[in-house]
């Protein structure tokens, strides 16, 4: 016989009611799970699945180098590249950073290497402040119709189709481009006024011009 069985039964129940108490706490409190909180991008990002099977065959270089390659190639056409500023090249991962003629606007680019033969692309417009980048929800319109130049190009795997910017031509891109913001005739505009926008005729073998829309109503009269 054990002590339990000497006692009463009034006491038994007190003891084992203290014995069962924290069991049944902890059935009513789930126990805290930390969450990690992961913030989204909320700029001008765009997305790429480049299939670089072609790019590496006919380049003999890795994929991640082989798309890397053909980006830098149609980036050039409309901006400028920043060089030592996107990190440590490697087969699994390459940075592009590139400045536009749109002074404190310019493009990151990051490729990463997949599992299979194709890449993952990213592509952000950014501001650019003292060498520090910042997304950005809206850019002047010369630096939405780069990017969508680039884009294009990657989607269809092809060589960029004009040649790219002599020092001297950016310089005057951003002579103009600085004149028209003092003037405050290209304003920062977001993905969907940039595709409302008419796009510029272009004439590669006149005197370097930057477009910026015109913002007066259109003097064209209705039939």
């Amino acid at each position: 016989m054990t002590l339990f069985d000497l006692m009463s039964p009034a006491v038994r129940r007190v003891l084992l009611a203290c014995a069962l108490a924290p069991v049944a706490a902890c059935a009513h409190h789930a126990d805290a799970v930390t969450l990690r909180e992961v913030i989204a991008p909320s700029g001008l990002r765009y997305g790429l699945e480049v299939d670089a099977t072609r790019l590496s065959r006919g380049t003999g270089l890795p994929p991640v180098a082989a798309v890397a390659q053909l980006l830098e190639e149609n980036l050039v056409s409309f901006f400028r590249i920043i060089p030592g500023k996107a990190g440590v090249p490697s087969d699994e991962h390459r940075e592009l950073l590139a400045e536009a003629p749109a002074p404190g606007y310019g493009v990151h680019i990051v490729v990463d290497a997949r599992p299979d033969e194709f890449c993952h692309v990213s592509i952000d417009i950014v501001t650019i402040q003292e060498g520090k980048t910042e997304w950005t929800m809206q850019a002047p319109y010369s630096v939405h119709y780069g990017v969508s130049a680039l884009r294009a190009a990657m989607d269809a795997l092809r060589a960029p189709n004009r040649p790219p910017l002599a020092a001297d031509r950016f310089d005057a891109l951003r002579k103009q481009a600085t004149q028209l913001r003092s003037l405050g005739k290209d304003p920062p505009i977001d993905d969907s006024e940039f595709a409302r926008t008419p796009r510029p005729l272009e004439h590669l073998d006149e005197a370097p011009r930057y477009y910026a829309p015109v913002a007066e109503p259109s003097t064209v009269r209705p039939d």
